[in-house]
């Protein structure tokens, strides 16, 4: 059991994690329209980096290091947790069915999924290297 003090600590690191991870993510979805990319596609983008980046940093820091559990908090708690934007993703997904129709959605659903899932064991291979 945490004391108080550990507690407030701990959020400290989530929230500081958060911040980061939310203000990078918002940076990648103003920078792609300047690339002539919708904001699904930096949406996928972060989605799909979040997840690789979160198997490599799970996998090396629990097969390679003994990372500390601040610095479990700070990134994979608060950095990937505020990063990926599975909240969005399923908004836009909504939004393509109204749009474009069920297929563009159930592809952009796919798509997503897929690319997260092979990007997660890809990270935890590297992590774990």
């Amino acid at each position: 059991m945490f004391s108080w003090n550990q507690y407030i600590r701990a959020v400290l690191w989530v929230g500081l994690g958060a911040f980061v991870g939310a203000n990078v993510r918002y940076a990648i979805t103003l920078w792609a329209p300047s690339m002539g990319l919708r904001t699904e596609w930096a949406t996928l983008f972060i989605n799909v980096s979040g997840s690789l980046l979160l198997g490599v940093f799970l996998g090396w820091g629990s097969q390679q290091v003994n990372a500390p559990p601040e610095l479990r908090l700070l990134l994979a708690t608060g950095f990937f947790g505020a990063y990926t934007t599975f909240s969005t993703f399923a908004n836009e997904t909504v939004s393509l069915i109204n749009q474009h129709g069920f297929w563009v959605a159930i592809l952009y659903i796919l798509g997503t999924n897929g690319l997260c899932i092979l990007g997660a064991g890809f990270g935890w291979f590297l992590g774990t290297r």
